[in-house]
């Protein structure tokens, strides 16, 4: 658990801000804190609390950086090109006209990119609505500003995929002069489901109505299991200069550790983004940018070998979770996690913890996600081997087949 600093006897203890011990209050601030150190060493613990990748980089996307660096992109510098590149991809892909000078700027990555348009936006006393469950940030980032976090309900029954006029009519509950911002993560983590057009129109339409931007981050745009296909808020009429877009390469192209990414914008919010970004980095890894551009540009084939190795294990995992007594899971319609209502059998920190102990599987407990979150965990599947990933269902079939679920 992160501790804070004890106070000075002298009483000139450090004092921090009301942000920081508002974002302390939500349980994913502690995540890693608490796992002892002799799980996080032991050779047998199976990571399935973490999202992404254990395939190779592709080779190109390697040699990208390998270039940046060669052709001398170490300073602080502006990269153009990468801003072009965000814009023909925004053309190409969802057919969208984005001014590359004044509708983009690159960022330390989607995270980053998240706390810097809400920066810009939200003042304390200021709201937002996003959906729960929903991603961890769309949280702590509004309680560090001191904001106000409003929830639409999801619900499994249904495969996540809400009643339109209902969530709808929520919606307009919600709604009121202090709302600023709809946070929208699609496709969803933690849940894997993929929006729908329809849906994304009525909300968009009301959201419009009442003068509320959407902030959307598009990090899993391309990790999407077919049939389904991801739609993209800017895509939707009348909805272009209402639609903050956020993302980066961690997921799709799992180089998180480059730390860049792009938002795409209205061009007065872009404008402030400028502005915020002089008074922190001024500028991300010019580096990575450049590699970035290759990446946007290059062969995106090798996307569709990683989809159907991410297929088979989110069959694998979700059929495994489901034949426990007492748990269901969807099958996720994205991403490389699956949420498992596990709330006949406990809660989801309970349940978390007992795998953890007796298993040595790490879990992430479902109240990272959002008021109704107690009711699930997460499991990862896309980050481990897929030997460990099956070792370590097998290990949570053992562990939880034993359980009596409640009625």
């Amino acid at each position: 658990m992160i501790r804070m600093p004890e106070p000075d006897i002298s009483g000139t203890g450090i004092k921090f801000s009301s942000g920081l011990r508002h974002a302390e209050s939500h349980p994913a601030w502690h995540r890693f804190d608490e796992i002892p150190e002799q799980v996080l060493h032991d050779p047998e613990t199976i990571f399935l609390n973490l999202s992404g990748g254990w395939q190779q980089v592709p080779s190109h996307i390697r040699q990208a950086g390998v270039n940046a660096v060669e052709e001398g992109y170490l300073k602080i510098q502006p990269v153009p090109e990468f801003n072009r590149a965000v814009a023909d991809k925004f053309r190409n892909e969802f057919n969208v006209e984005v001014d590359p000078t004044s509708e983009v700027i690159p960022c330390n990555g989607a995270g980053d990119g998240l706390f810097a348009i809400l920066s810009v936006l939200l003042n304390p006393g200021d709201e937002v609505i996003t959906f729960d469950p929903g991603y961890t940030l769309s949280y702590l980032i509004p309680a560090y500003l001191g904001a106000t976090v409003r929830t639409i309900p999801l619900t499994s029954a249904g495969g996540w995929s809400a009643d339109t006029d209902a969530m709808e009519a929520h919606l307009e509950q919600l709604l009121n002069p202090h709302t600023r911002a709809f946070i929208l993560v699609n496709p969803d983590n933690p849940t894997g489901h993929v929006f729908r057009r329809g849906l994304l129109e009525r909300l968009g339409r009301r959201l419009r109505r009442h003068g509320v931007v959407v902030v959307e981050d598009q990090v899993y745009e391309k990790v999407v299991y077919p049939p389904h296909q991801f739609v993209s808020m800017i895509t939707i009429p009348e909805m272009r200069d209402h639609v903050i877009c956020v993302s980066s390469f961690a997921k799709s192209y799992l180089c998180a550790g480059l730390k860049a990414g792009y938002i795409t914008g209205p061009t007065e919010v872009i404008h402030a983004l400028r502005h915020y970004y002089m008074l922190s980095s001024f500028t991300p890894n010019t580096a990575a940018l450049r590699a970035g551009v290759d990446i946007l540009r290059g062969p995106q084939d090798f996307l569709s070998d990683w989809i159907e190795e991410w297929d088979e294990l989110r069959q694998k995992t979700t059929a495994a979770l489901n034949s426990i007594p007492g748990v269901s899971c969807n099958l996720p319609e994205a991403g490389t996690y699956c949420l498992a209502d596990i709330s006949r059998l406990g809660s989801g920190e309970q349940i978390a913890k007992s795998l953890m102990e007796s298993a040595r599987v790490l879990v992430t407990p479902g109240n990272y996600y959002g008021p109704s979150g107690d009711k699930y965990i997460r499991v990862c599947y896309g980050r481990t081997k897929p030997d460990k990933v099956e070792q370590g269902l097998k290990r949570i079939i053992d562990t939880l087949k034993v359980l009596k679920p409640c009625i």
